[in-house]
């Protein structure tokens, strides 16, 4: 990969994104990625309909085995503190950069949540899994 070639600085989480993001595009199974316009979504809708909707919006373009494995939906609300409008926007990822805090006395613990999709062969809320991790 040229791209990683030479000296210049590469971490593992660049690699991992660029290689997941290839085998993305490699496997798609879209092959005729439509134009898809992302519907408004204000304090007003239903979360889980919005999300479920933003989500289909977007395997309209990308869906993939590593898509179904390895990506997520970030939801960002963002209020306007002039006439307290509030837009939300829910936006896929890959992977999640998180910072570590720097080695100290004290031990950290991270605790992630990790919510599956909704099943499609029970139709039923998934729980979410809580892991905590020793920093």
């Amino acid at each position: 990969m040229p791209l990683f070639s030479g000296y210049d600085q590469h971490d593992a989480q660049e690699f991992l994104a660029y290689l997941l993001d290839g085998l993305h595009e490699d496997l798609n199974r879209v092959r005729s990625k439509p134009y898809v316009e992302m519907p408004d979504v204000g304090a007003e809708h239903n979360m889980a309909v919005a999300g479920a909707r933003a989500w289909d919006a977007t395997s309209r373009r990308d869906d993939s085995l590593v898509m179904d494995t390895f990506y997520g939906q970030f939801k960002s609300t963002c209020v306007c503190p002039q006439c307290s409008k509030v837009s939300v926007s829910f936006d896929v990822f890959n992977h999640v950069s998180l910072e570590l805090p720097p080695a100290a006395d004290s031990i950290v613990h991270l605790q992630v949540f990790v919510m599956p999709s909704t099943s499609e062969k029970t139709r039923s809320e998934p729980l979410p899994t809580r892991y905590a991790i020793p920093m």
